[in-house]
Formats: structure tokens, sequence, C-alpha cells
């Protein structure tokens, strides 16, 4: 048995290594085929039942062993729809059994391959050049997801794609902080802002800062009169530069004069009273009846003494009137000065007739009283041996005295001086001047010598109205606007000293001046609010607005504010605006910053340009919150009231870091979208969460970084390619890229163990196991083949290696036969 053993060990062997001849040939004969696996051969040793000592190797078995999880070199590809596989995966595909009806009939079975070379056949199907189709899955075109789980034999349509209206636009950006519009000025506070009250359609009620205060013409109806002198003094100068020793002021207020007699070298006060003239008493005689002499009546005694009426309330309040040496007591009364004068001196002499005329006193006395000898009194005098200060102010104290009236100033008002008998003062002012001796010759002070009397106010001059009339010496006037307060201390003479923080201001002139003062300090300081404002005297009526300012509200208090009629807080209002009318359109574009353009498709695939602009509408600095709305150019051919920009109804507000505020607004619905007439519908503006910012750009202008659409007009169908991740994408004369289908691949754990079939299929085993689907695309790779992974070299060297066993082989056999012929030789 042991030649017998080794002869058929030696057959197997030859017989194996013709197997491993065979799967060798296979290979090189393979080595272009696409995808193709090389076979490799494996042996199996046969061992004889002996014991152990017994042993012997045996025989050989060849088998084949798959190489399916070894991969080939992937080249690449001009053609798009040929694909390979980066993974150890396979290509569901299926082979047609027949046609009916012009089309392809498939048994709906799967097979599995690594050839890729798939192209479009006459039927729009995807066929391998082994004549397989490709399978993979649907995909709905409305949503682009995967349609379903069995795979199917992809089937591609050369037909025409439909228009697609527009649904969605994807937008994100970033809105500068500042925006740069046309209207923008650097040094103009809120310049960057749309401003609503500009437009034509405003709502929201715009409102300015604005209040109508004091009617001056019903508060002052008639203006007092006021004496003030042509030149200008300084209270501190000696009296004597403007007075002479005896000048004589007269002051006639309406019916009444006052004598007002100025001493500059303390020489003291001279007389008023003067022409004394008296008769005596003359006894009556009682006549002579019989001799025809009649009798005469006593003759009362009298005197009469000149009295200048202007000196008269001088002369009672010095109380120095004395006649004959008997001081004459003048109580207090109501009576004017003349008659006080009449009243008193006849208490003095009881029984006696007293008259008062034309500046004379004219006394009859009593029968049998003897007269006086003599009268004396004097007057008014004014010290003017000080300083101006001085002696105006001794003349307002002595008035006031002579006439009862505690609203009489003589007062020095910003270097003039100034007779005011009173605000309430309605008669005719008169001051008439006689200069002592010295060198002043023109009137006491130049005030003026005509007769200056009451006028009535009238709207047309009421701003002309002395500002003392309304605000007193001292008071105050506060204005705050967005922060920023000014304070205002009014100055009705100039003797007037600003606390810290204050302005002052001075209303020793007109209203109108007075008001203007205070519009310069606020437009000049204070601040953003107050750039603008006005104060004016209108129609007779104050009034204060803050020009443009539709952002800050102003509050005016102050002791001087409620004269004024300005106190109260005033609101301020932008007003909101809608959609933009083509006669504003020019200054909506100066007012707002480009955020770019896309062309979107109606239901029909009309194109249409869809132009968008944003407008800040509010800002932190105003004391609001950032705010922006996005227009579009809904009609680039209307005129007039009609709409030319729309507003997309929704408002873009952001926080200080930038972000926007609430949900982070990641869609924007615009209703109705129309262009120029194309009804689009309703279009959705997708943002995504944070999609639009805004941060600071130097340049102030939107920078935008998606902006797409999903609509498309209908196109014709030009080619078709299968990409990276496995989709069959279609293109069409439209430029839209449509997935069609998904490429679907599958695995195996026994990848070695599938069954091989002809054109580089596989069909699965019991040993394979079921095939495992994946519908991601994974490891496939567009425009590329797999190479068959046989190495020529490797082959080679296996060729030589079989080459060698068999000849080995070959020897056995011959020397098994030779050693049996040397057997049969032996019984011969």
């Amino acid at each position: 048995m042991g030649i017998y053993g080794a002869l058929s060990s030696a057959v197997t062997g030859l017989r194996a290594q013709s197997h491993a001849l065979e799967n060798i040939s296979g290979n090189i004969a393979n080595s272009q085929t696409t995808g193709y696996k090389r076979m490799e051969t494996s042996f199996l040793d046969l061992i004889p039942d002996a014991p152990l000592r017994s042993q012997v190797p045996g025989a050989v078995l060849a088998q084949s062993r798959a190489t399916n999880n070894i991969q080939g070199d992937i080249q690449t590809s001009a053609n798009e729809t040929f694909i390979a596989l980066n993974t150890n995966g396979f290509f569901v595909v299926e082979p047609k059994v027949g046609q009916s009806d012009g089309n392809s009939v498939f048994a709906g079975s799967n097979y599995f391959t690594r050839r890729g070379d798939f192209e479009i056949d006459k039927d729009g199907l995807l066929v391998n050049g082994a004549g397989y189709y490709l399978k993979g899955l649907e995909i709905d075109p409305a949503t682009g997801n995967i349609s379903g789980s069995v795979p199917g034999v992809i089937k591609l349509s050369n037909a025409f794609l439909p228009a697609n209206v527009t649904k969605t636009i994807n937008y994100q950006g970033n809105l500068p902080q500042l925006p740069k519009t046309a209207s923008y000025k650097p040094n103009v506070p809120n310049s960057e802002l749309l401003q609503p009250w500009a437009f034509s359609n405003v709502g929201g009620g715009p409102l300015v800062p604005s209040r109508t205060g004091t009617n001056v013409v019903s508060t002052i109806a008639q203006i007092p009169p006021r004496a003030t002198s042509e030149a200008s003094f300084v209270g501190t100068a000696p009296a004597t530069e403007a007075v002479n020793d005896g000048d004589l002021l007269t002051v006639r207020i309406g019916s009444n004069s006052y004598n007002l007699r100025f001493d500059t070298n303390n020489s003291g006060p001279t007389s008023v009273v003067s022409g004394f003239v008296s008769t005596p008493f003359v006894p009556g005689d009682p006549g002579d009846p019989d001799a025809g002499i009649p009798p005469t009546p006593d003759t009362r005694a009298t005197a009469t003494m000149n009295i200048d009426a202007a000196d008269v309330a001088g002369l009672i309040r010095s109380g120095s009137f004395r006649i004959n040496g008997a001081l004459v007591n003048f109580p207090a009364s109501a009576l004017s000065p003349g008659e006080r004068l009449v009243a008193a001196v006849q208490a003095a002499h009881p029984g006696s007739t007293v008259t008062y005329a034309n500046g004379e006193l004219h006394i009859e006395y009593a029968l049998g009283e003897s007269p006086a000898s003599g009268a004396t009194g004097v007057g008014t005098t004014i010290d003017a041996d000080g300083n101006i200060n001085a002696a105006l102010a001794s003349m307002q104290m002595e008035l006031r005295a002579l006439t009862g009236n505690n609203d009489l100033t003589v007062k020095l008002s910003n270097g003039k001086v100034e007779v005011f008998p009173g605000p309430n003062s309605t008669e005719p002012l008169t001051l008439t001047t006689v200069r002592g001796s010295g060198e002043h010759t023109d009137s006491l002070f130049g005030l003026p010598t005509s007769v200056i009397g009451p006028a009535d106010n009238a709207a047309s001059t009421a701003g002309e109205t002395r500002a003392d009339l309304l605000v007193g010496k001292g008071q105050t006037l506060t204005i705050d606007v967005a922060g920023t307060t000014r304070s205002y201390k009014f100055d009705t003479d100039g003797t007037v000293t600003a606390d810290a923080g204050e302005v002052k201001i001075n209303a020793g002139g007109s209203i109108n001046q007075m008001l203007a003062a205070i519009q310069a300090d606020l437009q000049a300081n204070g601040g953003v609010g107050a750039s603008g404002a006005k104060l004016r005297v209108e129609n007779g009526v104050i009034k204060i607005d803050f020009g443009d300012n539709h952002y800050y509200p102003a509050t005016v208090g102050g002791t001087a504010a409620t004269a004024l009629g300005l106190a109260g807080t005033y609101e301020a209002n932008p007003g909101v605006i809608g959609d933009i009318a083509a006669s504003d359109a020019d200054r909506f574009v100066a007012q707002s910053i480009s955020g770019g353009a896309i062309t979107v498709y109606a239901s029909n695939g009309a194109p249409v340009n869809v132009q968008m602009r944003w407008a800040k509408v509010d800002s932190a600095a105003t004391g609001g919150v950032d705010t922006w709305n996005l227009f579009y150019l809904s009609d680039s051919t209307a005129t007039g009231a009609a709409t030319a920009w729309t507003n997309t109804g929704k408002s873009y507000q952001f926080d200080a870091n930038g972000s926007i505020m609430g949900s982070g607004s990641a869609t924007n619905m615009i209703s109705n979208l129309t262009v120029n007439g194309t009804h689009i519908g309703n279009v959705e503006l997708q943002h995504d969460t944070n999609g639009v910012s805004q941060f600071a750009d130097v340049n102030g202008t939107v920078t935008v970084s998606t902006l797409n659409q999903n609509g498309y007009g209908a196109g014709e169908f030009l080619s078709v390619a299968i990409t990276d991740s496995g989709r069959v994408v279609a293109t069409y004369s439209n430029g839209e890229r449509i997935e069609m289908a998904q490429v679907v691949t599958a695995q195996f754990n026994g990848v070695n163990s599938l069954k091989r079939l002809d054109g580089g299929v596989y069909q699965a085993t019991s040993e394979s196991g079921e095939p495992i689907f994946d519908l991601s695309g994974s490891g496939i790779i567009g425009g590329a083949l797999e190479a068959s992974n046989t190495d020529i070299s490797d082959e080679f060297t296996k060729l030589i290696i079989t080459q060698q066993a068999y000849s080995a082989g070959t020897r056995i056999v011959s020397t098994a036969d030779e050693m049996l012929q040397e057997a049969l030789n032996m019984v011969r």
C-alpha cells in the first residue's frame, strides 16, 4: 500500500495544483475586470486513519477562497454615473428578466456587485457593463427625504421639470449697529434711523415734545408805563456823575405829582413853603345911623402861602409843617394830599376856613383870632452824596412812601436807570427835571421827559413785552431732555448771581430776547434731544418745541415754569411706518440700506426679482431698543400714494451684545408676496436661530452670509450624476439639481461566503448571511470605479510556485511507477 498510497497522494497533489493554476489563470484573465475580486486557493490535507506511529501525510484537497473583503484600487472617471465603494459593501442590482409592452421586466430579486460602471439606458435605467441594473430608494422631491425601505430599480425620467413656486427664502446676515445710510450724518444724532414722521403714511401719532404756554396778551393785557434812561450808569459810581445839588425831579403818576429834591453836599432839606402873606383881624364898626354912617362887619385875619402841589405829599411825610411855630399834625387818612393838608390846617385852627387850590393855601381865621406870622416846612429830599445805587434806593423809598405803592421801583436795570410804578400801574407817568446849578443840564439820569402812558398789548407785539412782567428776579427754570438738564436763573436787573450749574438769563429786556437766550443755550448745550429746540412768542402765546426730536420726552420745571405756562412733561413719539408710498420712495431709500436681492419664482415659473432693504427704526441710544424693519420692493412702477415698498411686518430687536431678542426670530412669514403684479403667495423667510445679528460694521452695510430660495422655473433634463453620498441627482436647464433616488448598499457578515455569479455579481448564501442594507450612502465615491484587486506580479509568483509543485508531483508518480516496475520484475 505504501507505493500505491504515494501514487494516490501524488495524483491528488497534481489535481490540487491544477485547481490552483485554474484560479491563477482566472485572476490574471480578470485583472482588468471592473470590481473583480480574485480567487485564492486553499489546500486541505487528508490524513488516513492509522495508529499514531503509522500515520502518513496522506492526500491533499484544493479549495477556492474568495477575497471579497479586499478592495481594489479606486480610479477616477469623467463619467458622473460611475461609482465605487470605499467599504466592504456591495451595490444592490438586479438583472432584467424580459420585456413587456416595451418596458423592462424585473423579478424583484437582489444581487450584489462591486462593479459600478453604471450608465443610463434607453429606458432611463442605470445598468452596468455586465447588464445588471442599479437599485435604490426614491426620494420625495418635496421634502428631500427617502421614501420607503425596500430597494427598487432606479428609473430616471427625462421629462421637463415642472416649475416650483417659492415657498421659503433662507436669509442670514449681520445688520450694522450703525447703518450708514445716505441720510446719515456723523454729527447729527439719530440720523441713521428711519424717520417715520416724515412719511405720508405714518401711523401711531408722531409727537415732538411741545407746549403752548402763557398767553402774553391776556396775561398782560395792558403794558404799564416805565421810564428808562437812554444813558447807562455804574451803580457804584458817585451820584454827582449824574446829579447837581438842588436838582428837582417831579414825578407825576396820573393826577398826582411828587417833587424830589436832591442834596449832594449834605446841606439838608429846603423849605417848600413860600410867599407867606397875612392880614390882621379888623373889628367892625357899628356905624351912626343918625349920621347916616352904616355899620361895617369884622374883618377876619387871613394868611396865604404857596405850597407846590407836588410838595404836599412830601410836606405831609416830613411832619415839618409849622404855622406860626405850631406843628401841624397829619393823622392817617385816605384823602388826597391836598385834602389832607386842608383838613390838618382846619383842625389846627378851629373855626377857620381853609382852602387849597393852584398851589396856594389860604386860611381865613375865626373871628378874633390873630393871623400867623409865618409858616415853614420841608418836602422830600434825596440824599445824593453817595453813589448812584444809594441815590436810586433813596428815590424808591421816598416814592413808595409818598405814593403808598410798594410795587414802585427805581433802580439800575442792566445799567440803565428805570422808574417803574409797578406791573399793575395803569396811569400815565411823567418825569420833569429842573436842574440846580452845576455841570449837568440834561434831564436827570437822562430819563425821558415825555408822557409815558400805559399801552394795550397786542399779539403782533407781545414778544416785545418786558420779560420781568412775567418772570421775577431770581426765579428758576429747568429743562430736561434725554437725561441732559439745563438750569436757568432769571436776572431782571443785572444784580442776580447764578449758582453752580445754573445759567443766568437776562430778563430785563423783552420776552423775545429772554426766550432767544434760553433757546441758544438749549441748542448748544441741551444735548441730543434739544439741538432743535425753539422758544418763541407766536400770535401772542409763548410756545416751546424740540424740533425734530421724536425720541426723547422733555420735562420743564422751576419757579418760572408756571409763569411761562411751560411746566410739565411733554411726550415724544416717532410714529410707526408701514408700507412706503411711491411719493416717499426716494426718502425711504436714503434712510435705509440694501439687504440684498434674490430671484423667486411664481407657480407658473415666472422669475421675479425681490429687492430688500433694512431700515433701523429705533435705537438704544434713544432710550428704546435697537429695532429694524425689513422691506421689499413690491411695485417699481408705483406713483403717488400707491405702495412701492412693502413692510414684511416683523420687528427685529437686538440686545446689547448684538444677538436677536426673544426666540431668535427663526422665521418671518411674508404674506401674499407680490412684485410688480406677479403673485408669489406666502413666503417664509427663514433665518435659523440667531441667523440675523447686529454687530458693529465699519462700512455700515448689511453683510449677507446666506441668501437662497427653494423655487425654480420649468427646466429640460440635461444630465444625471451620482454624488459621494449616493444620491442620484438630475440636472436641468434651469440650473436645478434634483435628487431623484438614493443608492442602497449592502453588507454581509460572511462577505467571503457569497456565491459568485457571472458578471461580477454575487448571491447571498446561508453562509454569508442576509444582506444588511445601508441607506446612508456611506462609502460611495461618485465619478470613480474600483479596479480588480488582482496583483499580476503576485499571481506570477504563485504561478511559479504552482508549476514547481506540479512538477514535483509528476516526479513522485514517475518514481512510484519505477518502484512498481521493479517489484513486478522480481516475480519474473
